[in-house]
């Protein structure tokens, strides 16, 4: 049961020598073959996280990407062309633009507003 509990003590040392050494601290008594050895870890380690980093950020990406084509095929967002007759009902959108200018006492003074221009190059 001792022996357990020493090894383990062992292996805890030995960790927590470890965290301090890849934090930074605890690095002179360490000889050059120990700090290349330490250097390699870490350089694997960080390659390891940019690995599973790229992979998350291109898993983020492709669902964006699902979601987005999926919302495009949903006609509650965007348009979809049915084979309705749009060019109708675009000129009735005109002429009822057009013929608002009775609001105006004066409307024969009434220059076009930037809406009038938007709507005309809307149709052409």
């Amino acid at each position: 049961m001792a022996r357990g509990k020493i090894q383990i003590k062992r292996i805890e040392n030995q960790t927590n020598r470890q965290v301090t050494q890849r934090l930074g601290e605890c690095l002179d008594e360490l000889d050059i073959q120990e700090l290349r050895s330490l250097e390699e870890e870490m350089e694997n380690t960080f390659k390891l996280v940019r690995e599973r980093k790229n992979k998350s950020q291109q898993d983020i990406q492709k669902n964006l990407i699902h979601e987005l084509e999926l919302r495009a095929e949903d006609p509650h967002y965007g348009l979809v062309d049915n084979g309705g007759d749009y060019d109708s009902v675009l000129g009735y959108q005109l002429r009822f633009h057009q013929n608002h200018h009775h609001h105006y006492p004066n409307h024969a003074l009434h220059e076009a507003s930037a809406s009038d221009i938007i709507t005309f190059h809307l149709l052409e």
